[in-house]
């Protein structure tokens, strides 16, 4: 099933290609959208169309 994925914590010097680059690595990513108020990164971004139960995604955390 596909989704969106909400990132907390990333930091402010990381930019929506290299989290695009990151997740896509795991499962396909449609999308990434940091969110920012008044031009500044809020820390945390949503990933569109990521299938977060994909076995790929189970493996880059772990088997968790």
């Amino acid at each position: 099933q596909m989704s969106r994925l909400i990132v907390k914590n990333i930091p402010k010097f990381v930019g929506e290609k290299e989290l695009t680059g990151f997740f896509g690595k795991a499962g396909q990513v449609t999308d990434c959208k940091i969110a920012e108020k008044n031009g500044v990164s809020r820390r945390f971004c949503f990933i569109g169309n990521f299938c977060a139960y994909s076995p790929r995604f189970q493996d880059s955390r772990g088997g968790t």
